[in-house]
């Protein structure tokens, strides 16, 4: 796998692998022993991911 990281804070992580080309975000819940997700996206998964997060934002301004 070649990673490059494209995001990384306290909580997630977002990296895009180059040789199958996905999109990886991972989540911790930020506990002292926090528990981690990750979920590997392809193209479609990540557009209905982007389009989800967007309303969210929208919703969040209303």
């Amino acid at each position: 796998m070649m990673w490059q990281t494209l995001l990384s804070g306290d909580r997630i992580e977002v990296r895009y692998d180059k040789s199958d080309k996905t999109a990886m975000l991972e989540v911790n819940d930020g506990g002292l022993v926090p528990s981690y997700m990750t979920l590997r996206l392809d193209a479609a998964e990540l557009d209905e991911l982007l389009a989800a997060l967007r309303e969210a934002r929208r919703l969040m301004e209303t």
